[in-house]
């Protein structure tokens, strides 16, 4: 019972340190950038989200579920995930000067396809997601994750 309360509460803490972060990066956007390019950034984000229901499909929580689940179960997902993440950055890429004259703006181009990239990043980080989950070291990826954070600011 304690081991669950304690990854609870690392769990917790992760997901309020994620939701303090995003709101901070949503500031400095709001602060730095115009409203129209404000507005350029959000309407690719809805694709993004889109794409990420596929991204997000279902076999991270069959691992964490499967009773046996083994590292080739988790190298096999994380390999096939990685590659649907591919091809769904390949979608983007190849989409994006579709989306830019759908919305008569050429320069959602390169803002497709550079925001896009976070399709690949996700589907690498939801597989990693899932070996935690399973193994229950919230805590450890709880420091992982404030360690890289603390770096990345510093550097700023």
């Amino acid at each position: 019972m304690a081991k669950t309360t304690s990854n609870f509460l690392w769990k917790f803490g992760q997901l309020c340190g994620t939701q303090i972060v995003t709101l901070l990066v949503s500031i400095i956007f709001v602060r730095v950038l115009s409203p129209n390019d404000f507005g350029r950034v959000a309407l690719v984000a809805v694709f993004i989200n889109i794409l990420q229901v596929f991204v997000d499909s279902g076999l991270g929580s069959a691992l964490i579920q499967k009773k046996d689940a083994d590292d080739l179960d988790f190298s096999s997902v994380f390999y096939f995930n990685f590659f649907v993440c591919i091809l769904l950055y390949a979608l983007m890429f190849f989409s994006a000067p579709l989306i830019a004259r759908f919305y008569k703006d050429d320069s959602l181009t390169s803002i497709v396809r550079v925001i896009s990239l976070l399709i690949v990043l996700s589907g690498i980080n939801g597989i990693q997601q899932a070996y935690v989950s399973r193994k229950m070291i919230f805590r450890k990826f709880f420091f992982a994750m404030s360690c890289t954070f603390c770096k990345v600011v510093s550097k700023q």
